[in-house]
């Protein structure tokens, strides 16, 4: 009976072993992980804050000077694409599901921001919808799925003002006025990257502010109603707070941000969730530069600013640089080889991860 039971633990013990052993494989795996951006011509010298990758072949971007881009090869060659009569717009967000559909968003104050919506490729736009608040400006959108998006624009009276669509961007309605979340004074969100307001599973939405308050507003009901959570993240500046908050899953996020007058400083700007964004955990030592874009990429988070790029590989705990190229705005299609990033002066690039 002894040996019997001796046999079982060494047993015992040479399984726990290989596991182990599986696991730190893996691990190391992971950890030689070598990240790059393959720079590309992207035809344009625009500042561009709008990006949207479809798959590793298809990808929009838009920016300043009503510019908008799209390439279908995986980046070797980026298209030029005509919006008329939109010259003087800035389009600061971009949402695509094909290489024939996107929908467009310019912002600035009255009916500089408005949306437009191709089917063919951007041989054609249709305008959806054009901005009638005075005080109205439109900072970014995002899409649950093709049919299904929202639209987030600064406050107006007090509160943030919201847009949804359900017929693929055809018709945008506004939310009613008593379930838009409220603000404090001088607490808005960045155009930045499109990517301040970010949404996962069927009905859940966050956005994340800045100004007086850097705040992440959710809503769990298609952004009819919101909760407000504080965070820790550097506020009390017009310039600082939350630029960019992603979602692994419902549950999972990370937010970064920063000071963008400071773009080769970082402090106090990277703060994550396991809760589905009702509580905020700043990470203080996270030592990366001002972000404003942040995408999780597979098994990785990925972080970029006009400064630097950075990937963390434990949900936003800790961070490694691994490239002095920075951009504005940073997207991923259908898979992790599909990963795009823009910036100023027509800066596109390709993300690149090796084994």
């Amino acid at each position: 009976m002894k040996m019997f039971k001796l046999l079982i633990l060494r047993k015992l013990i040479n399984n726990i072993n290989m596991v182990l052993l599986i696991a730190f494989l893996f691990s190391n795996t992971i950890q030689a992980q070598n990240y790059s951006w393959e720079t590309q011509d992207s035809g344009t010298n625009a500042s561009i804050r709008g990006i949207s990758a479809v798959n590793k072949n298809v990808c929009w971007l838009s920016g300043s000077e009503g510019t908008v881009a799209r390439t279908t090869d995986g980046g070797k060659t980026w298209v030029k694409i005509s919006v008329p009569n939109c010259d003087s717009l800035d389009f600061r967000d971009i949402e695509a599901f094909s290489a024939d559909e996107a929908i467009i968003m310019s912002i600035g104050t009255g009916s500089s921001s408005r949306i437009l919506k191709t089917v063919n490729g951007g041989k054609n736009w249709k305008e959806v919808f054009v901005n009638k608040e005075a005080k109205g400006f439109f900072d970014g959108f995002a899409f649950w799925n093709k049919n299904k998006g929202i639209l987030m624009g600064d406050p107006i009276d007090g509160k943030l003002y919201i847009l949804k669509t359900n017929d693929g961007g055809e018709t945008w309605q506004p939310t009613k006025e008593f379930n838009r979340p409220s603000v404090v004074e001088n607490e808005y969100a960045f155009a930045a990257s499109g990517s301040h307001i970010t949404v996962a599973g069927l009905h859940k939405a966050w956005i994340g502010t800045g100004g007086n308050k850097a705040r992440v507003f959710y809503s769990e009901d298609d952004g009819d109603s919101w909760k407000a959570v504080d965070t820790e993240i550097i506020q009390g500046e017009p310039s600082t707070g939350i630029f960019s908050v992603a979602f692994k899953n419902e549950v999972v996020g990370v937010t970064v941000g920063g000071d963008y007058t400071k773009e080769g400083e970082g402090k106090n700007n990277v703060a994550i969730t396991n809760n589905g964004g009702r509580k905020w955990e700043l990470i203080k030592d996270a030592n990366i530069n001002f972000c404003s874009a942040v995408r999780f990429v597979g098994k990785a988070v990925v972080a970029t600013g006009p400064a630097n790029s950075y990937f963390s590989l434990d949900l936003g705990k800790t961070w490694k640089k691994f490239s002095d190229d920075g951009y504005h705005t940073m997207s991923i299609g259908n898979s992790p080889k599909a990963v795009w990033a823009a910036g100023r002066d027509g800066k596109v690039a390709k993300l690149k991860i090796e084994k």
